[in-house]
């Protein structure tokens, strides 16, 4: 008996676990997560943190005195679950806010591999912006990869949209789109902003 609550939380682990699986390949949606705001503020800070660690390993290297990365990885956090908190009210669906933001930072969590196929890109891009006539495009396996990922990050949040909010396909694939490059983009001139003003 004294063993039952450490098995307990292994089964629930395994089910979580399978879970995040299954949106990986996407064979289900946010409503099968647990609806716990523990877990939310779980991997909310496992998203801000290893978000931060890849732009200092990866793309620090490529702007030397940006600074630290984890206000930009915070604020991003937080504007991403008031975003998404705004959309499910106004679709009407406010109670499925904690499972879906459970769903959107795992997929996030997963969009970290892509920060080295940028790093393994920029320099093609710098050097294209410097010479354009003489650059080297980069390699067409690199840019492959690099569309793959993208589209699988894509899918994934759609998936993850569309079960939570019940919108027609048009309409998921809009959101997602603004989702991950509208707040990026908005968020990047916002930082831009500070930095110009400092």
């Amino acid at each position: 008996d004294v063993y039952n609550p450490a098995l307990i939380m292994l089964a629930n682990l395994r089910a979580l676990f399978g879970v995040f699986v299954d949106i990986m390949f996407l064979r289900r949606g946010p409503e099968q997560l647990p609806a716990s705001r523990m877990l939310l503020a779980i991997i909310g800070i496992v998203h801000v943190v290893v978000h931060s660690i890849a732009v200092h390993v990866f793309l620090a290297p490529f702007r030397p005195g940006q600074g630290s990365a984890v206000p930009s990885q915070v604020l991003a956090t937080v504007f991403m679950m008031v975003w998404f908190q705004f959309a499910l009210r106004l679709a009407g669906k406010p109670e499925r806010f904690v499972q879906t933001m459970i769903a959107v930072f795992f997929v996030s969590l997963l969009s970290v591999l892509m920060y080295p196929l940028l790093a393994a890109m920029l320099p093609y891009a710098i050097a294209a912006q410097e010479s354009p006539t003489t650059a080297t495009p980069a390699p067409g396996s690199l840019v492959l990869l690099a569309a793959i990922m993208t589209f699988w990050i894509i899918a994934m949040l759609a998936r993850v949209v569309k079960s939570a909010f019940e919108w027609s396909w048009p309409a998921t694939i809009l959101f997602v789109l603004m989702s991950a490059f509208g707040v990026p983009l908005l968020l990047g001139l916002i930082f831009s902003g500070v930095s110009k003003a400092a």
